[in-house]
């Protein structure tokens, strides 16, 4: 009998520490959860710094809440807005588009008008596959930007009175560069066309 006793007892042994085993192997797959980029579902907060007749700073929040519910958060500052002359309705928008050219969608954030031409300027925090996050890579603030994705080019554009600047940017050895900058009268454009 007390031999039965010890091997029942050392069976239950050994069934407890398989059952412990299994169970931190689940848990270490629970735990090993890397989010894919289309797990993320966002969701922005702009911050506002009232003072009247004064200038006003946001800061935009970017809630990245992945699909078990984990939330990351970018932080961006908005353009300096006098609330006299503009909305800040557009402030904090996210457009999703691919800015590197690897078919992953990068997140762009509004962070309003930048001058008196209706300038819209934005910051963009590129997917890194494998870091499964998204980074921000020392992309300046654009301006009006356009994805060319044909020729692989971010075109930017801003007015300044009289004149309108346009700066091409490319991707180099995975670097963001800037490849090209003209300044163009508008007059003489109008005229041309």
């Amino acid at each position: 009998m007390k031999k039965f006793l010890v091997s029942a007892i050392f069976v239950m042994a050994i069934v407890a520490c398989q059952n412990k085993q299994q169970g931190n192997t689940e848990s270490a797959t629970e735990d090993a959860y890397v989010p894919e980029r289309g797990d993320y579902t966002f969701k922005t907060e702009v911050t506002v710094l009232e003072d009247v007749d004064e200038v006003i700073y946001d800061d935009i929040f970017v809630y990245l809440t992945d699909a078990r519910g984990n939330t990351d958060t970018l932080v961006c500052e908005a353009m300096p807005l006098d609330t006299a002359y503009w909305s800040r309705s557009s402030i904090g928008e996210l457009t999703e588009e691919d800015y590197n050219f690897d078919g992953i969608p990068d997140l762009q954030v509004c962070l309003g008008p930048m001058n008196g031409y209706g300038n819209v300027a934005y910051d963009v925090f590129i997917w890194d596959d494998n870091e499964h996050s998204f980074v921000y890579q020392n992309i300046p603030e654009l301006y009006d930007p356009y994805v060319d994705t044909e020729s692989k080019k971010i075109i930017c554009s801003s007015r300044d009175g009289g004149e309108m600047e346009i700066i091409t940017y490319e991707w180099k050895e995975n670097k963001f560069v800037e490849v090209n900058r003209e300044t163009e009268n508008l007059d003489e454009m109008m005229n041309e066309e």
